[in-house]
């Protein structure tokens, strides 16, 4: 699976960033105290979960790139996400031409992945602050789970 940059562990979740930054993060630690807790058994378990959360994202790249999206579903996507808060009013544009003409090769095809890749593309601006509430937000409207 070639896709993936990394995994990650923040606030008790694995998060596994593949490199358009498409997220899934799962929680793994749910215990309020540590008393009792077995740390290598969690972290043994956590990493077993790994190829799962691998494969899940790779069927979601795969899922994406086959559903082919119009110029008029995708600027209604694109609404949606000014609409959800998920981007700012000014990067309504720069995401529908991003998708109309975009910078890579390999998303000249008109698929939802491709749609996708042009908000990653104008997101890379957003401060890491920005980052969680904007990829979760894009992973909704998309269905990725």
């Amino acid at each position: 699976i070639q896709h993936f940059k990394t995994a990650t562990q923040h606030n008790n979740s694995l998060h596994i960033i593949c490199d358009n930054l498409l997220l899934k993060g799962t929680e793994y630690l749910k215990r309020k105290h540590t008393s009792g807790l077995e740390l290598e058994d969690e972290i043994f378990e956590a990493v077993g979960r790994i190829p799962h959360h691998w494969i899940s994202i790779d069927r979601n790249i795969h899922r994406l790139k086959c559903q082919v999206i119009s110029k008029d579903e995708a600027r209604t996507v694109v609404m949606q996400a000014s609409e959800f808060g998920i981007v700012p009013d000014r990067d309504v544009m720069p995401v529908f031409r991003e998708f109309l003409a975009p910078r890579h090769e390999e998303f000249r095809q008109s698929t939802r992945w491709s749609l996708y890749n042009a908000f990653t593309e104008v997101a890379k601006k957003y401060s890491p602050e920005k980052h969680g509430k904007f990829y979760s937000g894009l992973n909704s409207i998309f269905d990725v789970n």
